[in-house]
């Protein structure tokens, strides 16, 4: 008996050690990333590539755990697809809510759309994996905040900034005399403490990504996407099970992701 209890012991802690820190798996849950990725692949994540991280709680539980991350074995690239924790969400869920986008723009970087076109520090991004952008679109030019650059707080990047602070751990709120208050103290700017990125859904007029939502905060990355596992369209799928198979994308399985 206790034989027993000891394998599945110790299959339960292979299986958390292998979520946890080297490859996790999660399902595509929309088109935003088409034609890339489709809703109902199923991915693996390599965990380990950015530097795993512990959870940030207790599994099955909302009791938060320090911040502890292995060192990284190649720093996050500019059209790296990447799966990540959505910030907004991370005090109202138990279960992370994870989203699939790819990054467009590193700590630092100015970002900007227009004329159908995404500029990354000026120059065109490749669009290679993009669907094509109206022409009537227009975005920025934003610089994503890194590590200790100083932001002028404005009216027209208070949204964006009011997410940030309150993600870094602070309060703000319009002041009715002058400026701004953070923390309760009247402020103009405000130091970055951390790093971020910027991520874009490859299906771009169909995406929520950081043109409505903000910055991705680096604590939030938890990997790189890497091939699709398994794949199935939830449109062709049917009690029965004749449906069952002809709702499996066979062409899809095995599917490097780039």
């Amino acid at each position: 008996m206790l034989s027993y209890l000891g394998i599945i012991a110790l299959t339960l802690v292979g299986g958390l050690t292998l979520k946890f820190f080297f490859i996790d798996a999660v399902c595509v849950p929309s088109a935003s990333m088409e034609s890339s990725l489709l809703p109902g692949d199923y991915i693996f994540v390599n965990k380990l590539i950015y530097g795993a991280k512990l959870p940030g709680k207790i599994p099955f539980s909302n009791v938060s755990l320090p911040l502890f991350q292995f060192p990284s074995l190649k720093n996050i690239q500019r059209g790296d697809v990447i799966v990540f924790e959505f910030p907004r969400e991370m005090e109202r869920r138990i279960d992370p809510l994870y989203f699939v986008k790819r990054c467009i723009g590193i700590a630092g970087d100015t970002v900007e759309i227009h004329n159908g076109n995404l500029f990354v520090n000026g120059k065109v991004f490749r669009q290679s994996h993009t669907t094509l952008i109206g022409e009537k679109e227009r975005y920025g030019p934003v610089v994503i905040p890194k590590i200790g650059s100083v932001v002028t707080i404005t009216e027209e990047n208070y949204s964006v900034m009011e997410s940030l602070i309150k993600i870094e751990g602070h309060t703000i709120e319009r002041s009715p005399s002058s400026n701004f208050i953070i923390d309760g103290h009247p402020a103009s700017a405000y130091t970055v403490k951390n790093n971020y990125y910027f991520v874009l859904g490859d299906n771009i007029d169909h995406s929520s990504d950081s043109r409505s939502w903000g910055f991705l905060p680096e604590d939030n990355i938890i990997g790189q996407a890497m091939v699709v596992y398994w794949s199935v369209d939830a449109g062709k799928s049917s009690p029965h099970p004749t449906g069952l198979f002809s709702s499996i994308r066979w062409n899809r399985i095995g599917t490097f992701i780039y």
